[in-house]
């Protein structure tokens, strides 16, 4: 029964390299209530220097499969993001990456399949993107840790994703202030919840 009970919660994000959303969500899975949830996480890049330090009960979703014809657009979709960001750079277009990255690729990438009941997008821009449009049927969340206005996130761009979340979890007060200041439509989804870090 308590088996049934549990909530299956699916943790996405770029890699586990060394920065501070991922030394976050590394320290933040160790102290997650194992009898409340099943922990999994998907990383799109399998690479990283926290690799090592993830929980031994995590578990790790694996790649999605490609057929040949999808590997075919995956890669087309690859030589649009190499020529768009030439001709951004010719014509003096600022634009982040991760907005020109989904733009060109986002229609390519697949997600892994499986039922969660909640899936983080544990960083904002691109995973928010994927997590956004790839997954469904599940309650979804945005970690955000870092002035996306001041990096120069698009705000009508990322407000189409940001629509389709239930929650947007910024990691201060700050942030939430400035998150409400500039995305007001998305009030009643901010709650702040402040970065863990485990010095261990």
């Amino acid at each position: 029964k308590n088996d049934l009970m549990k909530k299956k919660v699916l943790f996405v994000i770029e890699s586990l390299g060394s920065g501070g959303a991922e030394k976050s969500l590394v320290s933040l899975l160790s102290l997650l209530d194992r009898r409340k949830y099943d922990l999994y996480i998907w990383m799109i890049h399998t690479e990283g220097a926290f690799k090592h330090l993830l929980p031994n009960d995590i578990i790790v979703v694996g790649q999605p499969k490609y057929n040949v014809f999808e590997l075919i657009l995956y890669r087309l979709s690859s030589l649009i993001y190499s020529v768009v960001l030439r001709l951004n750079g010719k014509i003096g277009k600022n634009e982040y990456w991760g907005e020109t990255f989904y733009k060109c690729r986002g229609w390519a990438i697949k997600a892994p399949r499986g039922q969660w009941d909640v899936v983080f997008a544990y960083h904002q821009g691109f995973v928010t993107y994927v997590v956004a449009d790839k997954f469904h049927d599940c309650k979804k969340v945005g970690w955000v840790n870092a002035d996306i206005f001041k990096t120069g996130y698009n705000i009508l761009f990322n407000s189409k994703f940001y629509r389709q979340y239930d929650c947007i979890c910024p990691v201060s007060d700050i942030l939430h202030g400035l998150m409400d200041e500039r995305m007001p439509e998305f009030s009643q989804k901010y709650l702040t919840v402040w970065d863990i870090i485990n010095p261990s």
